[in-house]
């Protein structure tokens, strides 16, 4: 087998190594998660898992880096390039909280950086997309003029808070959360309003 191949072997070898760690995080919690568990599932030598990854840390931060662009891809995929400021955060925060509820694991891992070793990197980078987004709803005239950065950080605080509450219960049921969401956005929103 030439170099090629073998580095594709490599990679395939990588993916699975990833994707069998995502499904016992997703299942027990990261918290649970071992080489072990790992290697076990896929009926390999922790050997085998050694020779792609150092540790269990790198596995979960390049988890973390793939659950990241997941999360991009799932923003941009609800956003609509005519869409007003309002109407786009609502429709990103409301996917956020639809992960929030079906996955927990996979909310807590992506949104809260629980479990990486590279903290606050995504976070920063999606608080920068929140700023521009308000400044662009403020020069189409949506919102009133505000402080921008201190706006962001108050938003992405209180939908966070929002949807760790909803990612830690299980008592409230998807209408209840819609219906919670429609308090939620309305109060923080209104207050934007020109």
């Amino acid at each position: 087998m030439g170099r090629e191949g073998q580095n594709k072997r490599s990679e395939r070898m990588k993916q699975e190594i990833l994707d069998t760690a995502m499904e016992i995080g997703i299942e027990e919690g990261f918290e649970a998660l071992t080489v072990r568990k790992i290697s076990d599932r896929m009926d390999y030598t922790t050997g085998v898992i050694y020779h792609h990854f150092k540790d269990k840390q790198e596995i979960i931060d390049e988890i973390q880096k793939n659950a990241n662009l997941e999360m991009k891809k799932r923003i941009l995929a609800v956003i609509k390039p005519d869409g007003g400021f309002i109407e786009n955060a609502t429709r990103v925060f409301h996917s956020i909280m639809e992960l929030a509820i079906n996955e927990r694991e996979r909310y807590n891992l992506i949104v809260l950086d629980k479990y990486s070793t590279n903290r606050n990197e995504e976070s920063s980078e999606f608080l920068h997309l929140l700023e521009a987004n308000i400044e662009k709803g403020i020069e189409l005239g949506e919102i009133k003029k505000v402080d921008i950065k201190k706006t962001a950080l108050c938003i992405w605080s209180s939908f966070l808070g929002f949807n760790l509450i909803m990612s830690k219960t299980n008592i409230i049921t998807m209408e209840e959360a819609e219906e919670l969401f429609k308090v939620q956005t309305s109060l923080i929103f209104s207050g934007l309003k020109k």
